[in-house]
């Protein structure tokens, strides 16, 4: 309840041949929204300095789309995280808005993402990066899907096409990492390749319900089970936040803001040289 932001924690363990052994710590939040979490999210890069991330990534709806809305506290945020740590950003329904409607939004988006690329950050729109950190290989993509599969009233089936076209297909030689801000399409994320996928939108739906379910989402869907937390399939995976700030309805109840901490342990893939080891032992 109430405005107070968590370190929550993932581990996980990728055994793959070719990527080699290693840690990387990923820092991620998203849907700050302008809001601070202690004077000038103090709170927010205590848990940062804390953290030590090798990477830090943000997720989108770091500003919020509202005509006459100030920049001045989501490029503040970022001119200092930028400061700070190495920073890879997506964008979230709410910077697209502003790019897509200038007619509403005026010169926000120009304002924006001018001052966004004077910084030392990397803006992935529908782009990716490939990043070597502790020896290994990272693909990082930050796909922005077209407004139609945001409609509030109405869900469209995302195809694997439309990622497919921007990024191609995952290789086995590298960790794919995808930034889709919207979670409600993860079987799509999931059935493209990416190893892992890191969204957020949702809020965390107002009030948690169980480890996954909200009450409603911000496109009013009601008791969606897709709001938050972590999915495996397979040795994939999708991580949903409920987000570091919110906008509209300034409501959580048992669903505090958050900066997710993503500790990846690569080892190497291993057989039993002699068959099942548990099955030789007797167990």
């Amino acid at each position: 309840m109430g405005k107070k932001i968590i370190r929550k924690v993932y581990n996980i363990n990728v055994r793959r041949k070719g990527l080699g052994t290693g840690d990387i710590r990923l820092a991620f939040f998203s849907d700050l929204h302008n809001c601070e979490n202690g004077r000038n999210n103090e709170n927010l890069f205590a848990l940062l300095d804390e953290m030590h991330p090798d990477l830090v990534i943000t997720g989108g709806d770091i500003p919020v789309a509202k005509p006459g809305m100030s920049l001045a506290p989501a490029l503040s945020f970022m001119e200092r995280l930028a400061g700070s740590y190495t920073v890879l950003c997506a964008n979230g329904n709410h910077e697209y808005r502003m790019k897509l409607y200038p007619e509403v939004y005026g010169d926000m988006a120009e304002r924006y993402f001018g001052a966004l690329r004077r910084l030392p950050v990397t803006l992935l729109e529908n782009q990716d990066v490939k990043l070597q950190i502790n020896g290994i290989w990272l693909r990082i993509c930050g796909y922005e899907m077209d407004r139609e599969y945001y409609r509030r009233f109405s869900r469209q089936r995302l195809p694997v096409s439309e990622i497919s076209q921007h990024f191609g297909e995952p290789s086995k030689d590298e960790y794919t990492i995808l930034l889709a801000h919207h979670p409600g399409y993860r079987e799509t994320y999931l059935e493209w390749g990416a190893d892992l996928t890191l969204s957020g939108h949702y809020h965390g739906g107002v009030m948690r319900l169980g480890a996954h379910r909200g009450i409603i989402t911000p496109d009013f869907r009601i008791f969606n089970d897709k709001c938050y937390g972590r999915y495996d399939r397979e040795g994939q995976t999708a991580l949903v936040t409920s987000g570091a700030g919110e906008h509209t309805i300034p409501l959580r109840l048992f669903n505090p803001r958050e900066l997710v901490e993503i500790n990846l342990k690569f080892t190497r893939e291993e057989r039993a040289k002699y068959g099942n080891p548990c099955k030789t032992a007797g167990i």
